[in-house]
């Protein structure tokens, strides 16, 4: 019964040993089996981060060859990069065999290494170069046959486009080992039946490991990786390999960057090596239970443990692996580097000692030996091409599989560091290569820069010239000058865009400074733009650098200079004779006087000393205008109401104009009080209005208005002898024969007249002149042949005691707009004056300076929302036709219209309808940017 009781429970705990085995077993397969698996997750990705790495390091080279080829205003077969730069970037790769240039029908143009390869199609079929795999990261499928640094190797194509004006001129292509692809593969996987690779989304191999030179090429979408792949991007299976049949635990993932596939596969025998050797034992100790069940039951305890323990351990080792691949690769530097590696070496081997050292060549100390209870065991650390830079040690447990895992995982960290080092060296060559080419660019950059923020600052245009005469440089102050903007300067030959110049000493003075290489100064006068420059121009070896200076306003206060000592100095002559012929007059009107009082009437001297002392008074009035033009008289100034003084002399004005004169008087109600002598200003409004009479000999109409006005600094800073400030303005506006430019630059002079002989002395301009300046007053005339003259007379105001004068308005910002302007005045000064202030307030502007050019701009594609004409206009069409032409044309167009006449006098005229907006000239920039934007605004 004992024994029976002993063989039952016997036979029980067999079968209980024997259940609880296969359990065992079975659970313990399944989580080697999830272990396996992890590493190959891990692994996989590990393989993926150095890929991504690897072949985005080759596209950024591609896209600064791109780049910098695009950017050149070259033709590609002649860019400066041919000529050594490809040769110099294939040796910072070195997964790059060649780089190669060629056109868009894919001839080469250029490759490394020599004219090897005439066309991309050696490369990869001609759909590929065409397609969508220019500049999407695709690469070709692996090829075996070419000539030139690629001959007898596999390699495999990456390309980037070439563009020039938004087109392609070419494509650069880097032709890449797949032996050199395949170097980190080989260190990444640990065991001989263990593989990786990568393969194109189209199935077709490029590397595995272990290397085999007849898988790049082979065609895999019929096996089981790309069945998995049908329904999901990444994941793991178990299969039989396509290219050898043999079993693996293989993790995939698409690296959609590059169109590739990526997988990791490890052997499933290796990874159940242990756990197959586990059952063998366990299974024969199964059968030496029934005799030794205790020791059994220990031994097969302290086995699971033992084995627990070294598979915890082959885990976290082969965790601390895959993670420490991601960091590895993500290092700085090689200081980085070797401090992370310390770090994973702590994760490895957490209670044995460890370190990691470089040899001297790359900056580590010597360092004492490592001790400790057991044994040491070393690992190299690996570059690539074989070279042993450091080295990786560790103390031993004195247990064999243990030992055994430490080697082999101190030999990954040494591939692996091997491998990132030579990254991160190769990385350093080519941030140094661009830091170097990035300085040189800056200095460059710098130096370009300095001259352009001088150019811009200068209010002179600096414009520079290539040796066939092309404008090469324009600084700010030419684009305002020339009113274009750049893109219509550059490479334009200068004499095309500017015809005017031919002819002038411009030209012919450039032209032997250039030949001569001497510097040239002078001044010459651009008749299209009635402008003044002057000229310093300085040669190159390869064209000419000309400074222009606008000496145009210097050229008019010249000439109003010497116009003021002309009419100062006959002033001073007059004076001084009119002076002395007054003595005399005196002394002969008083002995007439004399004779006459003793005389009868009927003595016949009578009647002729009567007529002696008639044309002695009439003399006296002559001296008395010579002195007023001086400035010698005796004025009488007082606070005078110019409008009631004007109603006075209304009825004497209308008697003296006649019936075939109509008269318009236009008085402003509010303007101030004028320092005036009153007796004088009658006297020199009566001759303005007899000047008047005599240029409307068919009659016509006078039109006299009285105004408050504002002389602002640009205006009185343009003229002699006038201040700024507030003035009484009092407009005589006629329309009749009006005078040419010459007769306007003399009409101040005493005795200079164009009227008939008997018609006038030519003393009535020049009294008013010589009154008006003793004034402190200012007197402007404009006037155009057959339009008719307006005579201006600008008079201080009075200071009243009691009576406070009217407080004008004082300058203030002017408004701005953006709107599109068509400018239409023939006379070049205007036109340059009014352009000039338009664009400064931000309005787009069109200038042309006759009826022919405004209804070419009106009817072109060009839209405007403004019109800003002159009324009188050379060139056969007035304003007020060419105002009915752009209303017709362009529908909602607002009209400006420009005039040396006042609003009054033009309307009363006849020239301009009722309502109409006017600007009187002269204009300042306040007047015309409020009337602009009043009229836009409208």
């Amino acid at each position: 019964m004992v024994r029976r009781s002993y063989g039952v429970v016997a036979l029980l705990v067999g079968a209980v040993v024997i259940a609880g085995l296969a359990f065992h077993l079975t659970a313990l397969r399944s989580e080697t089996i999830h272990v396996a698996e992890r590493e190959a997750l891990n692994l996989r990705g590990a393989l993926v981060e150095h890929v991504v790495q690897t072949l985005t390091s080759i596209d950024l080279s591609l896209l600064g060859i791109a780049r910098e080829m695009s950017a050149s205003s070259e033709d590609i077969a002649s860019s400066r990069l041919l000529r050594g730069g490809l040769e110099t970037r294939r040796d910072v790769l070195s997964n790059v065999l060649a780089y190669v240039v060629a056109d868009v029908d894919g001839k080469v143009i250029a490759s490394s290494g020599g004219d090897w390869i005439n066309s991309l199609s050696e490369l990869a079929p001609p759909e590929f170069w065409s397609g969508a795999a220019v500049n999407d990261h695709t690469l070709s499928a692996p090829r075996r046959d070419l000539a030139g640094p690629a001959q007898g190797r596999w390699v495999t194509s990456m390309t980037r486009a070439i563009e020039q004006d938004d087109q392609r001129v070419g494509v650069v292509v880097a032709v890449i080992s797949i032996e050199q692809l395949h170097a980190f593969q080989r260190s990444l996987v640990p065991g001989d039946r263990d593989t990786s690779g990568l393969v194109t989304a189209q199935g077709i191999a490029l590397t595995r490991t272990p290397y085999d030179e007849t898988v790049p090429g082979q065609d895999l979408s019929n096996g089981p990786l790309f069945e998995r792949l049908r329904t999901a991007d990444d994941g793991l299976y178990l299969a039989e390999a396509l290219i050898d049949g043999e079993r693996r635990i293989s993790a995939y993932t698409r690296v959609p960057e590059f169109s590739l596939v990526a997988y990791v596969g490890l052997s499933e025998a290796d990874r159940l090596a242990s756990w197959t050797l586990l059952a063998i034992v366990e299974i024969i100790l199964a059968s030496f239970v029934l005799v030794a069940i205790g020791l059994g039951t220990i031994f097969l305890d302290r086995s699971y443990r033992a084995r627990e323990k070294l598979a915890s351990e082959r885990q976290s080792t082969l965790r601390a692996l895959a993670e420490a691949t991601a960091m590895l690769v993500a290092s700085e530097g090689p200081a980085t580097l070797m401090a992370r590696l310390d770090a994973v070496l702590l994760a490895i081997v957490p209670h044995r000692r460890a370190r990691a050292l470089l040899f001297s060549t790359h900056g580590s100390e010597t360092t004492p030996p490592l001790s400790g209870g057991g044994g040491i065991v070393s690992a190299p650390i690996v570059k690539p091409d074989g070279k042993e830079v450091g080295l990786i040690e560790a103390v031993t447990s004195g247990r064999g599989q243990e030992d055994a895992d430490l080697v082999w995982a101190l030999r990954q960290l040494g591939a692996l560091t091997g491998l990132v080092l030579e990254r991160l060296e190769a990385a350093m060559r080519i941030n140094e290569a661009l830091q170097r080419a990035e300085a040189e660019s800056e200095e460059a950059d710098r130096a370009r820069g300095a001259l352009d923020a001088i150019y811009s600052t200068l209010t002179d245009a600096v414009v520079a010239f290539d040796s066939r005469w092309h404008i090469i440089y324009a600084n700010p102050a030419t684009l305002a000058l020339t009113q274009r903007g750049a893109d219509r300067l550059m490479g334009r030959l200068v004499w095309q865009l500017f015809p005017g110049l031919l002819g002038t000493p411009f030209e012919d003075e450039l032209r032997r400074a250039a030949a001569a290489r001497e510097r040239a100064t002078f001044e010459f006068y651009y008749a299209p733009e009635a402008l003044w420059f002057s000229v310093n121009a300085f040669p190159q070896e390869l064209g000419m650098t000309a400074m222009l200076r606008d000496v145009t306003a210097q050229k008019d206060t010249e000439a109003q200079l010497r116009q003021s000592q002309r009419m100062e100095a006959v002033g001073q002559l007059t004076g001084g004779v009119a002076h002395d012929f007054n003595n005399l007059l005196t002394v002969i009107i008083g002995n007439i006087d004399d004779l006459l009082e003793d005389r009868s009437e009927r003595d016949p001297a009578t009647s002729q000393l009567r007529m002696a002392l008639k044309a002695a008074e009439r003399a006296a009035e002559l001296t008395q205008r010579l002195l007023a033009f001086s400035r010698k008289q005796a004025l009488d100034p007082r606070a005078v109401d110019i409008n009631g003084l004007l109603g006075q002399l209304e009825p004497l004005v209308q008697r003296t104009m006649g019936d075939a004169i109509d008269i318009v008087f236009i008085l402003d109600k509010a303007i101030d009080r004028a320092m005036v002598d009153a007796g004088q200003l009658e006297s020199a409004l009566l001759n303005l209005a007899i000047n008047a009479l005599h240029a409307m000999p068919e009659g016509g109409k006078l039109t006299i208005e009285t105004s408050m006005a504002y002389l602002d600094r640009d205006y009185a800073g343009s003229r002699l002898e006038v201040a700024e400030g507030h003035y009484i303005c009092i407009s005589v506006t006629d329309t009749g024969s009006g005078m040419t430019p010459d007769v306007l630059e003399r009409v101040f002079e005493p005795f200079f007249t164009t009227k008939p002989a008997g018609l006038g002395t030519g003393l009535g301009l020049s009294m008013a002149y010589g009154f008006v300046k003793q004034s402190k007053g200012h007197i402007s005339i404009y006037s155009e042949p057959a339009m008719g003259t307006t005579v201006r007379i600008y008079l201080p105001r009075a200071r009243v005691e009691g009576v406070e004068a009217r407080q004008l308005p004082e300058a203030v910002a002017v408004p701005t707009g953006s709107e599109r302007i068509l400018v239409v005045e023939d006379e070049a000064l205007v036109r340059h004056h009014a352009v000039n202030i338009l664009t400064g307030l931000g309005y787009h502007v069109v200038v042309v300076e006759d009826g022919t050019g405004a209804l070419a701009a009106l009817d072109g594609q060009e839209v405007f929302d403004l019109l800003l004409v002159d009324v009188v206009l050379g060139g056969g069409l007035t304003g007020r036709q060419i105002s009915e032409a752009a209303q017709a044309l362009q529908e909602g167009i607002k009209v400006l219209f420009m005039s040396g006449y006042t609003e009054n006098a033009i309307v009363h005229h006849g020239r301009l309808d009722q309502g109409v907006h006017l600007l009187g000239k002269p204009f300042r920039k306040a007047d015309i940017a409020k009337k602009v934007r009043a009229v836009l605004d409208e």
